[in-house]
């Protein structure tokens, strides 16, 4: 798992990414190509791409204020979510390192949580956004990853190691909190009527604007492990496309590609024909396509986005939670869901732990996502498929070897 900032890449390196390819490409120079809506821009620290076909200016109009409207929900979204840029996230990482809790939490925070805890649970903690510390201490919460400096001692790994956290301690409760009974000293348990208690920590918070009156669904963050420190950087893309993929559907929009540096999720059809996806080892060079039904959204994962050498070795920022180094079993993963509700962060965030998991836990967090579609790629560039992704995809000459 990793930080939402732009990565980098030095010869030889190679950096795992799936790109939208549009079957316009292959067809003749001298046919008319389909009328499309595109538009791009930068945010979540990639290249962000939307694609909606149109047939007229009426579309086309509802096309691109509908396109709008996404990119300014994926801006304050890279603002809440980012891990070390003032925000939310670094307002609640400060709170729980200050032993400042309670503290108030946005209804789009909240969702968060409880999605990211969740997919922590699936993945059997392969997944866990709540090792920011252990990021930062390896010198990835920065736009530039450490260069021409050590890797953390194993005296600091260790340490780290002693307590690690999980999202499974968070305590969310509703703005105002339900009073807590109150113990008199015979043992017996009172309301707030017989005993009127001191203002306790939480009913002294302030709450923001949205959570005035119940409104906004925000949250009080009462309870979290004292080394949280959260980092979205494996499920906040592709929480991003589900949100885009909302966006769309209440603005009539039914066929439409959102590309998000390479994590994408596919509406309805292509001017009648499938969104098609290529998945690249780096450089360029797609090894494999396949054909994205509505619904559908593919991620990737690997270690050549955000890494820094030292004396010769490669340290990227793909962290194994339980041993506190950058993970070894897979150097790229692939997973397309279908989920009804969070496709995007689905496939992102088990992406991310199949980086980490070996062969048996690999098919273990398969199970617990309900997953059909995977591939990973070993270091010394063995393939795995599952047999319905051998199906799907079209390779290049790569060997296909299934579970």
């Amino acid at each position: 798992m990793g930080g939402a900032g732009g990565g980098n890449q030095r010869r030889g390196i190679i950096k795992p990414t799936i790109t939208a390819i549009t079957l316009a490409l292959v067809l003749s120079a001298c046919t008319q190509q389909p009328a499309k809506v595109r538009r791009e821009t930068v945010v979540f620290g990639t290249r962000v791409v939307v694609t909606v076909p149109a047939k007229n200016g009426e579309e086309k109009e509802k096309a691109a204020k509908a396109i709008s409207e996404v990119f300014a929900h994926f801006r304050v979204m890279h603002k809440r979510f980012h891990p070390w840029r003032e925000g939310e996230t670094a307002r609640i990482n400060r709170a729980v390192a200050g032993g400042a809790l309670p503290v108030t939490v946005s209804a789009p925070m909240a969702k968060m949580l409880k999605l990211a805890a969740d997919h922590e649970k699936r993945s059997g903690g392969l997944f866990n956004p709540a090792i920011g510390g252990l990021v930062s201490l390896w010198g990835f919460h920065t736009d530039t990853p450490r260069q021409k400096r050590p890797p953390p001692t194993k005296k600091a790994i260790k340490k780290w190691l002693a307590n690690p956290p999980s999202l499974a301690n968070l305590q969310l409760t509703d703005y105002p909190p339900p009073t807590p009974p109150i113990k008199d000293g015979g043992g017996v348990y009172t309301s707030e009527k017989e005993t009127s208690p001191s203002p306790s920590p939480i009913n002294k918070l302030t709450p923001p604007p949205s959570l005035m009156g119940g409104v906004g669904g925000g949250k009080i963050l009462i309870a979290a492990h004292p080394n949280m420190q959260l980092d979205f950087g494996g499920i906040a893309k592709g929480a991003a496309l589900d949100a885009a993929a909302d966006i769309l559907r209440a603005r009539e929009i039914t066929n439409a590609l959102v590309d998000i540096g390479g994590n994408i999720l596919a509406l309805g059809e292509n001017n009648g024909r499938p969104w098609r996806a290529g998945i690249s080892k780096g450089g360029g060079e797609v090894f494999a396509k396949i054909n994205l039904r509505s619904g559908e959204a593919i991620a990737t994962s690997g270690g050549g986005e955000r890494f820094f050498v030292y004396e010769g070795r490669k340290y990227h920022h793909i962290l194994h939670p339980k041993t506190g180094m950058p993970a070894k079993n897979a150097s790229l993963a692939v997973v397309v869901s279908n989920d009804s509700k969070n496709p995007g962060a689905l496939s992102d965030s088990c992406a991310t732990a199949l980086v980490v998991a070996n062969k048996k836990e690999t098919k273990t967090i398969l199970q617990n996502c309900d997953i059909l579609l995977a591939l990973r790629i070993s270091p010394d560039g063995t393939m795995w498929n599952t047999p319905p992704m051998q199906k799907r995809i079209r390779h290049s000459g790569e060997s296909r070897n299934p579970y």
